[in-house]
């Protein structure tokens, strides 16, 4: 236990000792305002974290990493955050201003703004449909970076099969009683390492059965970051502090008896904040649909708000569309 700078000069101290190189820096995390660079202050800081010589096999490439001059490559480091891996770095400090404390080289910096693809959700998912009515999901989520980071401040508190209980809660709550046949979670120990959750479950159908008429959702990617914005006008900035990237690869088992209806459903949007795209193409006996968002770390001044309300509704309405299936020979 400790606060930041105790914790930073542990850190200092203790790579110090195994030959590695590494100085403190001060810093002002996102939530508390920005720092003027013609006056930063002592007391305008409100965190300490540390800045590490790259080992040489990370290279220039480390997303955390910032050019210091005669220094050299640094990464930038939150000994604070345990949820977050080396050469990642929290949402609440990208693109912030900072103090490198260094004897002869130290002086005002600017913390790395981390690329969307560093902090990822990807998923696999199969879907088929059981005599029983509803269907049944196999899926595979692979968290990393700060999307990792994410789930494993939610599974601190919650471990061992209050895991399952919690998904199996919010599933039931968003789509009617389901059941769980497997549930795993493996890398949330480990901040370096990717979280991997496998589950294999049974729902209602997300959509209708109407006689000779079946729907279901398009997108059926059941953990995401997107968020509705409900202001229609804002008087301060929007923040969205960490990039992030969502990929979904479905595949839907087309059941015995029926057609697809055309045209098969897709969507695109795009804006200054990111990208989205949502296509579903026939192959075989199968549905595969794919999508992918990309968001970036970005500041939006309140004049330039609507259009990212607009896309985000885009994405909402994208997610929400719906496959048409009818029974052969209707």
């Amino acid at each position: 236990f400790g606060d930041c700078e105790d914790k930073s000069v542990l850190t200092i101290t203790l790579l110090r000792e195994i030959g590695v190189e590494a100085w403190p820096v001060l810093a002002l995390t996102s939530d508390d305002g920005s720092v003027a660079p013609e006056f930063p202050a002592i007391n305008v800081f409100n965190h300490a974290i540390v800045a590490v010589k790259a080992p040489v096999a990370e290279g220039p490439d480390s997303p955390a990493g910032i050019d210091a001059g005669p220094l050299g490559h640094l990464i930038v480091f939150d000994p604070t955050s345990s949820n977050t891996g080396f050469g990642d770095l929290p949402g609440y400090l990208q693109g912030t201003r900072a103090v490198l404390a260094h004897d002869t080289h130290g002086g005002m910096i600017s913390l790395p703004v981390l690329p969307p693809e560093a902090s990822r959700r990807e998923s696999e998912a199969r879907v088929s449909f059981p005599d029983r009515g509803g269907i049944d999901v196999k899926t595979t989520y692979r968290f990393s970076g700060q999307y990792a980071a994410d789930m494993r401040a939610r599974y601190e508190s919650v471990r061992g099969d209050k895991r399952k209980e919690e998904f199996l809660t919010w599933l039931s709550g968003h789509f009617g009683k389901g059941e769980i046949r497997g549930f795993e979670v493996t890398g949330v120990e480990v901040p370096d390492q990717p979280i991997v959750r496998t589950i294999d479950f049974w729902m209602p159908l997300p959509g209708k059965e109407l006689g000779a008429l079946r729907t279901m959702a398009a997108s059926l990617h059941l953990f995401t970051q997107v968020d509705r914005l409900n202001e229609m006008e804002r008087a301060t900035p929007l923040r969205i502090d960490t990039g992030y990237m969502e990929s979904d690869h479905t595949t839907i088992e087309i059941p015995s008896g029926w057609k697809i209806l055309e045209p098969l459903p897709s969507a695109q949007a795009s804006c200054p904040a990111g990208s989205y795209s949502m296509k579903v193409r026939r192959e075989g006996g199968t549905l595969l649909v794919e999508r992918t968002l990309r968001i970036n770390a970005i500041t939006v001044p309140p004049s330039e708000y609507l259009p990212i309300k607009k896309f985000f509704d885009d994405v909402i309405k994208g997610d929400g569309t719906g496959i048409a299936m009818e029974k052969a020979g209707s």
